[in-house]
């Protein structure tokens, strides 16, 4: 009895270091369901719903569920995760004496009287008078997301509800929605696990994603943490706290981080992902766990109807259909049959403890792994890693024929036992636990030893059987539950979806670690000298991908590149998967969440249900277990939604979702970030803008593929092409639906209004050049754009007023055939929020077409061209212009700005990445235009700068080949206003602004062609010749003198110097843009010098002076006077001026005006205009075309009612009568410039207004009153 009660102690010790790497929240931070939020992942054909607590879809009004191709095609009823934790509670109590059944007691570690669990005896006490026992109480801990399959059985005693709850601080408290990554507004101010990802420049948190700090890898990222801190199981029932004597939360203490990830890749377009991290937060090692999940389908959207399903075991994917094509919701969109879907079990918690290849992934590195691990052994044997064929038994789950692993213990064989031990990770300064075995040999007499703290007798003769699924060693040959049905015969089950056949197939056996031989190898330890066998030691220099873990600092397969995307817990290589151990099939609504034995019951290791033919509706819960979870470890499991539309489709669409997953969740991206999109409207058009952000996008997922550097500028990398705009009247886009795949079936590509694609050498449609590209693509070209060049605005004009529509712009890649890689584009994301509004992704907007108040003016105008600043009298250097258009009038305030433009020679940048900037490079020199900023100057005292610095000019200019005299750059669009600036950037000579000046009445000399080349070698008549060319960006003055000298030039001819004289002339040559004289000479071995009618050649030093050491290594243009022999010849004289124009640049200091004027509305227009107020439609006929649909979830009902009065005055007020004179309701111009007020055809009391005739009266202050009437007939 002692003895017990020192085991008691010991085992009830808490783990109290430091927990280990995995996301930390602190213990302060609020939790409950008063923090439930939702959201909705719309990135590409999947829509769902979900919730902050872990559930997908299902209750609440909550819509859409589960939702493919459109929201209200419904796949989904719920999507539960469920954690399962046994651990064995071991206590002394005393009887109470006033209980003579013995029935109860007095638990001395705590007080408490409990009830004695008569099956957890293990021994009897005698203190005094007083009797006793001691306990091992075996208890399972199931916590669960709120559900309605809680029917609160065993759990949630008095209504309170004990399972997963959200974290506060997540989201953003100011709004009611799940932070997700292409909706900033949001994330919270600051992460609680990542206080410190802030952006330097905003002051506000920057996005918490899978990748790190910032990175989005996915199209839509959501984000959530969860807590199972109001789950009192253990401590109703032994008092337990994860943390002890710290109450602020209960529990196991178990914190469940979960993201979902959608691909908007049109080969991703049907699948979505739900990954689920789970950390025990607590201090305390649980030493079996099981993870797991549970799925209600809703095929069709009518549960009553429901569907059929089948598992295939060897994919770990249950697949579902409608029973009948009819068996479909009301407001089902019959445009898209109903599919099928699939629930892929991808990802499963690894077990780096027992020493056994889970996931047989051991030949899977590429590190030079100096063993080849033993197998077991399918005969089986008398080895003390076989099984025993005497111990063969049927299994009561599968049926199939079992054997059990059991040693004879014999004097002197070897036997290894197990401790947990922390070992310090140095990279992230925390500790794990770890599995430590020590070699023993049995003795020549019964001995008692400690293994997991467990006791074990060995000595000879003893027989020592592995008991599956305890965590433990039982029969200490080092391997933790050697399983002879997971292990040793392994079998799968196949569904063929096809032919709808099922067929088993066998595995081969996994392999293990022999620790025996291990200890017989090495005597004293590995490493040698420590006693022990150490598994971080091993599993580095031996086995790296055996018992493989994601929190110690290795790369086990060898994959790293240096970023770390690929290191433990990014990479999902690195963890000894035990797969999915069970599969468990119920009929509607079973699995209740809230009956612990049942989670249990279903999840058992080696349960793996048949699926009935005649069932219809079915749920199923998938399982993972069992593994051990030390203090601090992170284990996940994750969960793929696929959609297919017939068979074929989602085979293929599952080879996508593996395909993703094997590349740690990374796929082929669309452009990033997705355009920013704004509009404007007005009578009969709606305009719409955008950024470029997107246009320098690099595909990380490619780049790897390639293993190129970051930062390169390979077009197969930095891959953008284009914009699209599609446009539609519903935020599904569904009137924008209008192409098929080869077999006929609605694929989801959108027609675009319009596109704007690079001036490049991509074009046409994107050629299918493998079987495989023709396959995924389902023989849908994507039309890759015409050469159109860029733009970042469009003018809608084919649209109705009073109308909503939706606009979308999305980016593309050119995609890339080598790699069969689809093009990809950005999701487009928009829904209504089921308050009259809709949430919209940054790159759409819902807008309504209309006039504006009566009397709108801008002063501005659509478009004008800037006013050039004279600068000490000068005008800009620039042949450009600066002109502006007002895409946003209502944003324009009264205010001066000034545009000015920094060229290459001064910037400070390596604008060319050579390595060298400014004066030290001879193509910086060139003063090509680089940047330039907007300066809010309306205060001069105060200047403001608005735009610091764009730099598309220089970076993009390849990009504009075809307008090489247009960019237009993401930022040129402030306050309303679109700066257009035409820059050619490419100096070269202007022939037709170059020509001869003559004082007095006589015509131009015409003795001469003249054309401009740069210096080259043959200047020099050397290759050798040691130069720079600088195309030089200033007109030249050449006038006829009578008498004048060239320069003299020293010039290097490898490390010789070599020299060109000067030579008497008859011109002089001016720099007309500097006003400064031009250094000049003549090209060796030119013969001729002087302007009269021979050929003469002009060579333009660079620089006004020479090196240092007397030489020049900088030359620009060399100008060539050719002979006409034209008749009669007019010959240059003297004060004749040749002018050499060139195409110029914006250089630094050229500036611009621009005087904004905000819109006004004139009173005098308006009282003009009053009469032009009316109502649309009138009548108005049971239903307008101004209506929406109805929205998700809602399959019956009249849906949105409305009229609208236009052309209103700016604040009026619009009262509307019966035809009795009764007051209906009243509505209010905002005060904003738009002149369209709408009605809902709801009164004052929001009940429907009754057909029949009615009267308005409109005020306008200051302006006037107007009345008229309209109909409203059934």
């Amino acid at each position: 009895m002692i003895r017990a009660a020192l085991l008691v102690c010991w085992l009830s010790l808490p783990v109290l270091s430091v927990w280990a790497q995995g996301i930390t929240v602190p213990l302060e931070q609020p939790y409950g369901l008063q923090f439930q939020r939702t959201n909705v992942h719309n990135g590409n054909r999947v829509k769902t719903a979900f919730f902050n607590h872990g559930r997908v879809t299902g209750g609440e009004g909550v819509f859409p569920n589960g939702a493919w191709p459109v929201e209200n095609n419904t796949y989904i009823g719920d999507l539960n995760v469920v954690i399962g934790i046994e651990r064995v509670f071991q206590d002394t109590i005393v009887f109470l004496a006033t209980d003579p059944t013995q029935r109860t007691g007095r638990r001395l570690r705590d007080g408490r009287i409990v009830t004695i669990p008569q099956n957890a005896i293990v021994d009897t006490l005698s203190i005094g008078a007083q009797r006793g026992v001691f306990i091992a109480d075996t208890s399972w801990f199931v916590t669960a997301n709120p559900s309605v399959r809680f029917r609160r059985t065993e759990k949630n005693p008095g209504g309170l509800f004990y399972g997963l709850t959200p974290f506060a601080g997540f989201f953003n408290p100011r709004q009611d929605r799940i932070a997700m990554s292409h909706l900033p507004e949001t994330w919270p101010d600051r992460w609680p696990d990542q206080p410190t990802w802030i952006d330097p420049q905003t002051g506000r948190a920057q996005w918490n994603g899978y990748f790190g700090r910032g990175i989005t890898n996915a199209d839509q990222e959501s984000y959530f943490v969860a807590t199972d801190a109001t789950d009192r199981q253990w401590f109703d029932a032994y008092g337990f706290l994860p943390y002890p004597g710290d109450t602020r939360r209960y529990g196991a203490g178990l914190v469940v981080s979960v993201r979902g990830l959608q691909f908007s890749n049109f080969l991703a377009q049907d699948n979505i992902f739900w990954i689920y991290d789970i950390k025990n937060d607590s201090r305390f090692d649980y030493d079996k766990v099981f993870f797991g999940s549970v799925v209600g389908t809703n095929i069709g959207g009518t549960p009553a109807a429901g569907g059929i399903s089948f598992f295939d075991q060897s994919r770990s994917i249950t697949y579902s259909r409608a029973t009948s094509p009819r068996n479909v919701a009301g407001n089902w969109d019959l445009r898209f049959p109903v599919g099928l879907l699939g629930l892929a079990f991808l990802e499963s918690p690894g077990n780096p403890y027992d020493g056994i290849d889970n996931d047989g992934d051991w030949r899977n590195t590429g590190r030079n792994a100096t063993r080849t691990p033993p197998q077991f052994n399918i005969n089986g044997g008398t080895g003390p890693y076989d099984f025993d064929l005497t111990t063969r038994t049927t299994d009561p789950e599968s049926g199939r024929e079992v054997f059990f692993f059991r040693r004879v213990l014999r004097a002197g064989d070897p036997i290894i036992l197990i401790e947990r031990q922390r070992r310090r990770i140095a990279k992230y300064d925390n500790e794990i636990t770890v599995y430590v075995r020590r070699a023993l040999t049995v003795p020549e007499r019964d001995t008692v030893v400690v293994s997991l703290g467990k006791r074990f007798t060995i000595g000879p003769n003893r027989v020592l059987t592995e008991i599956p699924n305890n965590t433990l060693d039982d029969n200490l040959n080092g391997i933790i539950d050697e399983n002879y049905i997971l292990h040793v015969d392994r079998r799968v089950t196949e569904f063929d979806l096809i032919t709808q056949q099922s067929r088993a197939r066998s595995l081969p056996p996994l392999h293990y670690i022999d620790y025996i031989a291990l200890a017989q190898e090495f005597p004293t330890g590995l490493p040698e000298g420590s006693g022990i066998l150490d598994p971080i030691v091993i599993n580095q220099s031996l086995y790296p991908m055996i018992d493989e873990r994601r929190d110690d600092g290795f790369d086990n397969n060898g994959n790293e590149d240096g970023s770390e995307l690929f290191l433990d817990a990014r990479d999902v290589n690195e963890a000894d998967q035990i797969g999915l151990t069970s599969f468990a099939f119920g009929t509607n609504n079973d699995f209740d969440l809230g009956n612990i034995s049942e989670m249990v019951r279903s999840t058992r290791p080696g349960r793996f249900d048949l699926i009935p033919a005649d069932v219809i509706d079915g749920d199923y819960m998938y399982g993972s277990g069992y593994f051990p979870l030390g203090a601090g470890q992170t284990e996940r499991f994750s969960i793929a939604q696929v959609y297919g539309t017939d068979e074929l489709n989602i085979l293929s669409n599952r080879d996508i979702v593996q395909a993703i997953y094997d590349a740690n969740y990374n796929f082929a991206r669309p452009p990033q970030p997705v355009p920013r999109l704004r509009a404007y409207t007005d009578k009969d058009r709606v305009t719409l803008y955008w950024d470029s952000e997107s246009e320098n996008y690099r595909d990380e997922f490619i780049r790897r593929r390639l293993g190129l550097p970051q930062g390169t500028n390979d077009p197969r990398v930095k891959n953008f092409e284009g914009y699209k705009i599609y446009k539609a009247t519903d935020p599904n886009f569904s009137d924008a639906l209008v192409i098929t795949d080869s077999r006929g079936q609605p694929a989801q590509q959108l027609r675009p209004i319009a596109q704007f694609d690079l001036d490049n050498d991509v074009s046409g449609n994107f050629p299918l050049t493998s079987r495989a590209l023709l396959e995924q693509s389902r023989g849908i070209a994507y039309f890759l754009g015409s050469n159109t060049g860029l733009a970042r605005t469009f003018t809608d004009s084919n649209v109705v007023n009073g109308k909503t529509y939706f606009y979308a712009v999305v980016a593309y890649n050119r995609g890339d055939t080598a790699l069969g890689l689809y093009p990809s584009e950005n999701p487009v994301s928009a829904r209504p929020d089921g308050r009259g509004n809709f949430l919209l992704g940054p790159n759409v907007v819902a807008v309504t077409p209309g006039a504006k108040v009566a009397g709108f003016e801008n002063p501005m105008g659509f478009t004008g061209e800037l006013e050039p600043v004279r600068r000490n009298n000068r005008p800009p250097v620039g042949d450009g212009k600066v002109r502006y258009t007002t895409l946003n009038p209502k944003e324009i305030e009264d205010r001066d700005y000034i545009i000015e433009f920094q060229d290459t020679s001064d910037d400070g940048i390596d604008n060319d990445g050579d390595g060298r900037k400014d004066a030290e490079d001879a193509k910086e020199l060139a003063k090509i235009t680089a940047s330039f900023r907007v300066i809010d100057v309306t205060n001069p005292a105060r200047p403001d700068t608005i735009i610091r610095k764009s730099t598309l000019p220089l970076s993009n200019r390849r990009s504009y080949r075809r307008n090489t005299n247009l960019y237009v750059a993401d930022d040129q669009i402030f306050k309303g206003i679109l700066l257009t600036i035409e820059n050619d950037i490419d100096v070269r000579f202007d022939a037709l602004r170059s020509g001869w000046q003559r004082t007095g009445p006589d015509a131009a000399p015409n003795t001469y062609n003249v054309s401009v080349t740069p210096v080259g070698p043959e200047t020099f008549e050397t290759a050798a010749a040691v130069f720079q060319h600088v195309a030089q960006a200033n007109d030249f003055e050449i006038e006829i003198v009578e008498n004048n000298t060239s320069s003299a030039i020293n010039f290097r001819r490898g490390e010789v110097i070599r020299s060109i004289p000067a030579q008497p002339c008859n011109f002089v040559v001016r720099n007309l843009t500097t006003r400064e004289p031009v250094r000049f000479f003549f090209p060796v071995n030119s013969f001729n010098t002087r302007l009269d009618t021979n050929l003469v050649q002009i060579a333009i030093a660079f620089s006004p002076s020479s090196l240092p050491d007397g030489t020049d290594s900088l030359f620009s243009w060399v100008i060539s006077f050719v002979p006409t022999r034209l008749q009669p010849a007019r010959r240059p004289r003297i004060g004749d001026k040749y002018i050499v124009c060139f195409v110029k640049p914006f250089a630094s200091g050229d500036q611009f005006r621009l005087q904004a004027r905000a819109v006004r509305v004139n009173e005098a227009a308006a009282k003009d205009a009053l009469e032009r107020v009316k109502v649309v439609p009138n009548p108005y006929l049971a239903r307008s075309l101004y209506e929406g649909a109805l929205p998700p979830g809602v399959q019956t009902g009249r849906g949105e009612r409305v009229i609208t009065f236009t052309n209103v005055p700016q604040n009026a007020t619009i009262r509307i009568y019966t035809a009795r004179g009764d007051f209906v309701r009243e509505l209010r111009q905002d005060s904003s410039v738009e002149g369209t007020v709408r009605w809902d055809l709801r009164t004052r009391d929001g009940l429907d207004a009754a057909y029949g005739l009615y009267f308005y009266h409109l005020d306008a202050p200051g302006i006037g009153t107007k009345t008229g009437k309209f109909a409203l007939i059934k």
